[in-house]
This record gives structure tokens, C-alpha cells and sequence, in this order.
């Protein structure tokens, strides 16, 4: 579905293909990702109007969430603890390590800087180009399924039973 005038009108639009989307991402007006399962990404320049499919994820591999910093580079997550990057707009990823074999769900940037969070409440951040597990000190036994910035300094996590924390960035540790 598509609005151009703030959600008060909606033009339905589809693909024609049996696809599972996990997420969108429009860094501006004209262009945006989608990621979905079998490893599809789309890339759009216009809007949303043409969707370009790139080479798909390596192995099929299924993400949970993506984000994209600009057009050239962006991370997915998924299962296993895989995030995979990719620094000529989809084109091509590499598998980063991260040291954690639970699936990962979310990622997100928090004045300039990436976490990802995942089952049995994993938190990582990227610090020069490597992830980290940070101990946020909250008691999360559960998975965590989403994260937002709040103020930039402050990361909302959510995820089972409940779960919803608000972490200051600056007391995160290793």
C-alpha cells in the first residue's frame, strides 16, 4: 500500500510474488530497501513506484530486520547470530562476526552508532567495525524484538513476556 498524501488516501500495489517482507527502510523520499525471505532484497529510486531486485542473500538466508546507514551500506540480521553487511548497496554481503548463535531480530542506530538484540536478551553494539555483547543490566531472560532511539542517548528494547526497558547508551558496558 502506498500513500502521497500523509495516509488519507491508499493505492494498493503488489509485486505478484508469494514473498514474506521482514522489513522497509526509505532513507529518503525516492529511494528504499525491502528485505524478505529467500534472501530477497529490493531496491527502490523513485519512491517506491519501480522495485529493482538485487542479488539475493547469501544461502537464502532470512533476515529479521535490516538497516541501511546510505545506498552503499547497510547490515541484515537474522538467525544463528548472523548479521551480514554490505558496502555496494546489496550487491554482494560478507558475514561479520558477532560471537552469539541466538537469533538476532532487531538493529538499529543510536547516534551513529548499531546494536542488534536478539533471544534470551542479547544486546550487541558495533564498535569499529566489530560486535561486542554489551551487559545492559536489565533482567531479560527473553528475546527481544524490537529497539528505537529515543533522544540519542537512550535505546527502548521490546520483546517477550513483555519485556520493555529503556537503556542509557552511556552506562552500556562491555
Amino acid at each position: 500500500m502506498k500513500s502521497t498524501d500523509q495516509g488519507e488516501n491508499w493505492t494498493a500495489t503488489s509485486l505478484d510474488e508469494d514473498l514474506f517482507f521482514t522489513t522497509i527502510q526509505f532513507l529518503d523520499q525516492k529511494t528504499a530497501f525491502i528485505t524478505g525471505e529467500f534472501g530477497t532484497i529490493l531496491k527502490t529510486i523513485d519512491g517506491g513506484q519501480k522495485w529493482e531486485y538485487l542479488n539475493p542473500l547469501p544461502n537464502e538466508f532470512y533476515p529479521q530486520d535490516s538497516f541501511f546507514k546510505d545506498e552503499s551500506t547497510g547490515w541484515v540480521v537474522g538467525l544463528n547470530g548472523t548479521i551480514l553487511k554490505t558496502r555496494d548497496g546489496g550487491e554482494s554481503w560478507e558475514r561479520q562476526q558477532t560471537g552469539t548463535s541466538v537469533p538476532l531480530y532487531s538493529i538499529v542506530t543510536v547516534d551513529d552508532t548499531l546494536f542488534a538484540a536478539g533471544e534470551n536478551g542479547t544486546v550487541l553494539k558495533l564498535v569499529n567495525d566489530r560486535w561486542q555483547f554489551y551487559h545492559h543490566g536489565k533482567p531479560i531472560r527473553f528475546y527481544l524484538r524490537a529497539m528505537a532511539s529515543l533522544n540519542n542517548d537512550k535505546l527502548l528494547i521490546a520483546g517477550g513476556a513483555g519485556a520493555l526497558h529503556i537503556i542509557s547508551v552511556d552506562q552500556m558496558r562491555p
